[in-house]
């Protein structure tokens, strides 16, 4: 089991949209750079429970993954 924290996920696309919704299913805070996704990027990440953050707010988080 995951233990709750704020994980920093790049790389929002299909895979890392999906692997969004199970750590925020797990209790964590998702925060993810979008601006430069496109709109199908932004509605999965969005859908997942992400939230939008710039390169600069991914420093917050506890875990820095990238897909």
């Amino acid at each position: 089991m995951i233990k709750a924290q704020t994980i920093a996920l790049i790389g929002a696309g299909a895979m890392g949209a999906g692997l969004g919704a199970l750590f925020v299913r797990h209790g964590c805070v998702v925060l993810s750079p979008l601006a430069e996704r496109s709109a199908a990027s932004r509605r999965r990440a969005t859908k997942a429970g992400m939230r939008e953050t710039d390169y600069a707010g991914l420093v917050d988080a506890d875990i820095i993954v990238s897909v």
